[in-house]
């Protein structure tokens, strides 16, 4: 535990307790997207999201699934009411519904020092890109993007190592890591 403070949006009730249990954040049982209504939740463990042909848990697949509130994060953070202008951290791991999360953050009031994302398209990236975010590096299997706003940018500017082109994160904090075979260093 850092001291850290601040939000974790969670819709899925069989995590509730385990992250009062852990974490210090205010928990927000909601789910985010880009309108406010109510929609299907697949419950399949952390691959469970909002059940849509825009996210990861298509209409078509077979599981348990129940009814979840999304809001638009732009609204949720007015309602917690007392969200610092300057965000230092924001994960974002929500199974494709990620740019429907995002497309209603308030960049004209809050800004992000870092953020990761979990495999971001196209229309996430061109967000990111034209709210002054900037690319550091990849990390892990699941394609997680490391983004930081230009101050902190400029400070990590070529220190990630390189796999197959692209800056991998985990140069940074694991001495010694070396790219998955199969991918070239360098």
């Amino acid at each position: 535990d850092f001291g850290w403070s601040g939000l974790c949006i969670e819709p899925n009730p069989r995590y509730h307790r385990d992250l009062k249990a852990i974490r210090s954040c205010r928990l927000l049982k909601v789910a985010v997207a880009d309108t406010e209504s109510d929609l299907r939740f697949r419950d399949a463990g952390v691959l469970g999201g909002i059940v849509s042909t825009a996210t990861d848990n298509k209409p078509s697949e077979a599981g348990a699934t129940f009814a979840v509130r999304t809001v638009p994060l732009g609204k949720l953070l007015r309602r917690v009411g007392d969200v610092p202008r300057t965000i230092d951290y924001v994960s974002l791991d929500i199974e494709g519904a990620e740019e429907l999360a995002m497309s209603t953050f308030p960049f004209h009031f809050h800004n992000i020092t870092l953020l990761t994302v979990e495999r971001p398209k196209p229309g996430l990236l061109s967000l990111l890109r034209a709210r002054g975010l900037r690319f550091l590096c990849e990390s892990g299997g699941f394609q997680d993007q490391l983004w930081a706003d230009a101050t902190v940018a400029a400070e990590w500017s070529g220190k990630a190592g390189l796999c197959d082109g692209v800056p991998h994160c985990e140069f940074l904090w694991w001495p010694g890591w070396r790219c998955p075979p199969g991918r070239s260093g360098g």
